[in-house]
């Protein structure tokens, strides 16, 4: 974890700074949201384009294929 006041890197569990003392605390609790926000974007984003290609694809025609209902398909 990098220290907000000085730029120094520590180790994740320290409670202060090993190179100025500043309190690593603050810096911890700011992480943490960061992180769970850009899963949260990702998720929409990926939920957003699956939801994009299945109208995409039920309103393009696609699967209905040129069938002839008097023709008569051997299976």
């Amino acid at each position: 974890m990098f220290c907000p006041k000085c730029g120094k890197i520590n180790p994740d569990n320290e409670e202060k700074c090993s190179g100025c003392g500043a309190s690593l605390e603050k810096a911890q609790a700011l992480a943490a949201p960061k992180k769970r926000k850009v899963w949260k974007i990702l998720l929409a984003a990926v939920l957003l384009v699956i939801a994009v290609l299945v109208v995409v694809f039920l309103f393009s025609g696609c699967g209905t294929g040129n069938v002839n209902p008097n023709e008569k398909v051997l299976f």
